[in-house]
């Protein structure tokens, strides 16, 4: 599993787990998501990130048959002008 430290997306596939059905390589817009050449302890070749490209889009997640093979790790933002504009307007109507 690749860990990606530069606050991008990217999916986290569990070896173990995935089958090898090819969904989300199929699903991915970004084709950053490929089929190992390795097998599982199941016998399956399994599911792995490329290592860069992903965008967040959780089309991968979404068409994966298996609950837990697949998670897609996002960062939270920090506050950029548009957002901390729309918490200050929140707050007036709250009060």
């Amino acid at each position: 599993m690749i860990t990606n430290n530069n606050g991008n997306p990217y999916p986290a596939i569990s070896e173990t787990e995935c089958k090898g059905c090819q969904r989300c390589v199929i699903a991915c817009p970004e084709n950053c998501i490929g089929i190992s050449s390795e097998f599982n302890d199941a016998g399956y070749q399994y599911a792995y990130y490329l290592g860069e490209g992903c965008v967040g889009c959780r089309d991968c997640y979404y068409t994966c048959p298996e609950p837990i093979a697949m998670e897609i790790h996002t960062f939270k933002r920090k506050s950029n002008p548009m957002s901390v504009l729309i918490k200050s307007k929140v707050r007036r109507q709250n009060k």
